[in-house]
């Protein structure tokens, strides 16, 4: 028997079947030979090395020999496949079963063969039969995939054809699977098995890159749907809301495209699933870098839309129900930040500013609970005319840094674009300590309501507790944040009996250092919609103080 194993120019087509038969001979022979050195408990040290290893080679050389007669019949296979399943319970073509099977045999054999001694395989040897197994599914995705593409199977939708050459992957890989997992049983060594079980993670490879290739040969163009209706938008309409974004004819036709695959879920493949959401995030974020340098800030809002819609229909369990990986949901949920802040409006900005900083209040309400906190005494309500706010008290301690400084409350309704007529409100210095104020200031028509939870959050009142200067700004101590919509409503005969309501006061920002509205005053566009620039440059210089 004189061949060479991997490049086989030494065995002919026609002269493989019977050399595969003939080592085959040859290795049940020295297995049965084994077999009485077994029953008759023949000492090890009668065996020679030497055999051991000539024993191996031949176990190799049968098996490798056994790969490339299963390669021809996968070949043979492959050509005949129709791309329908099998069996009606199983989503798999023909040409699986056969590969399976073929393999099964070879591993039944190897399973049968008694080693020298009844020590079994070395790791060199385990290591070997591993790379054979991989090799062969290998060969049999890479066919399969070729085969498909060959027939020019371009339908603009997720074929059930598709879908049986995926799930046909699956279910060879699997069978290959179980039995590396088997060869791994059969060693002590923790590293080996280790190193056999990791074999077994590479898999999935091999699905997702005939998954990737299939997909491309289906939908040749998917990306164009996020493009297309982008644009869409952008001509039909000059807002950029949840209601007005022509974000159905997007789902619209990804149901038209994953219809034949949810039809019946024998064929719901997951890999081409998972490369469709790749293909469409993967241009998600390469319009995004456009739309950043062009400086489309309505196309961001409405490409961060389109986005969150289309993840909602494949990850959603009454629709697709996808699971993507936790590294790839990470991803997204960090794009989707970005487009937030990158396609908000300065309204937007200020809304998602004050909510940072009213977050960053409760967290030191919930940290604090004692007597040391600094709080501020209020009472806010809603009434027949607008919004009543009574400043009661501030806390003691000297704030101010000296009893004769004093200090008064500064009151603001932001962002500033939601209260165009309300303009800042202060009240009396106080000097006493604590500082008692028991002022009552009221805004005319300002009610609950004010902007959209979903864009950023609603219009808050700030309280900024000051100490003024004569030849300077005034200091700013600490600030205090109540949003519009925990405000309750009531009549005027009842104003008296609502509760006082403690805020925690914190530290300022400086709004410079809030990275989105520092981003906005640099690069924002002009118009009144998309900036303004007086309300950052009045944050930026009360920062300052």
């Amino acid at each position: 028997m004189r061949y060479t194993i991997d490049n086989m120019t030494e065995v002919t087509y026609i002269q493989l079947p019977h050399t595969v038969q003939t080592a085959w001979y040859l290795l049940n022979t020295l297995s049965k030979v084994n077999k009485i050195g077994i029953d008759t408990r023949l000492p090890q040290h009668l065996i020679p090395q030497e055999y051991h290893e000539s024993f191996s080679t031949v176990v190799l050389q049968w098996l490798g020999l056994s790969k490339h007669l299963a390669v021809l019949e996968f070949e043979k296979d492959v050509e005949e496949e129709v791309f329908e399943a099998e069996y009606h319970l199983e989503g798999h073509g023909r040409s699986a079963t056969g590969a399976s099977d073929l393999m099964k045999a070879m591993m039944d054999r190897v399973e049968g063969v008694k080693w020298p001694g009844g020590v079994g395989p070395g790791a060199s040897t385990l290591t070997t039969m591993a790379q054979q197994l991989v090799e062969m599914v290998h060969t049999y995705t890479h066919t399969l995939t070729h085969a498909f593409t060959l027939r020019g199977h371009t339908t603009n939708t997720i074929s059930t054809q598709a879908c049986v050459v995926i799930r046909s992957m699956e279910y060879v890989c699997a069978e290959v699977k179980t039995h590396i997992q088997t060869l791994a049983t059969k060693t002590t060594n923790g590293d080996l098995k280790h190193q056999l079980e990791d074999r077994t993670l590479h898999l999935q490879e091999y699905v997702d890159d005939g998954a990737e290739i299939i997909l491309r040969q289906c939908l040749p163009n998917v990306e164009n749907l996020l493009t297309n209706s982008n644009k869409r938008n952008n001509d039909n309409s000059g807002n950029s809301d949840d209601d007005s974004v022509n974000w159905q004819h997007l789902i619209a036709q990804l149901e038209l495209i994953v219809a034949p695959s949810m039809e019946n879920l024998l064929y719901f493949a997951e890999p081409l699933l998972q490369q469709l959401w790749f293909r469409l995030f993967t241009h998600a974020k390469h319009l995004m870098d456009i739309y950043i340098k062009g400086e489309w800030r309505d196309r961001l809002r409405e490409l961060r839309i389109l986005l969150e819609h289309t993840h909602t229909f494949l990850t959603s369990p009454d629709s697709v129900g996808l699971v993507l990986p936790q590294v790839v949901q990470e991803e997204y949920n960090t794009v989707l930040s970005d487009l937030h802040i990158v396609g908000a409006t300065s309204t937007q900005l200020m809304c998602q500013f004050y909510n940072e900083r009213y977050n960053e209040q409760q967290r030191q309400q919930q940290q604090q609970q004692d007597n040391n906190t600094l709080v501020i005494i209020v009472n806010a309500c809603y009434t027949d005319t607008g919004l009543r706010l009574h400043i009661v008290q501030g806390p003691g301690g000297g704030i101010g840094g000296s009893s004769n400084s004093g200090v008064l409350v500064k009151v603001r309704l932001e962002p500033q674009q939601y209260f165009p007529t309300c303009q800042p409100r202060k009240t009396r210095i106080i000097k006493d300590n604590p500082p008692v104020f028991n002022e009552v200031m009221e805004f005319p028509g300002v009610f609950g309501g004010y902007g959209n939870t979903d864009e950023g959050g609603e219009g808050v009142v700030t309280m900024q507790l000051r100490t003024p200067r004569l030849f300077s700004s005034a200091t700013v101590h600490f600030e205090a944040v109540l949003p519009l919509a925990d405000i309750p409503t009531t009549t005027h005969d009842q104003v008296l009996q609502l509760q006082h309501t403690h805020l925690t006061l914190t530290r300022p920002w400086k709004l410079s250092s809030y990275k989105p509205l520092e981003a906005l005053s640099i690069q924002a566009p002009g118009g009144a919609d998309e900036s303004c620039p007086g309300q950052i440059s009045r944050g930026v210089s009360e920062g300052a103080e």
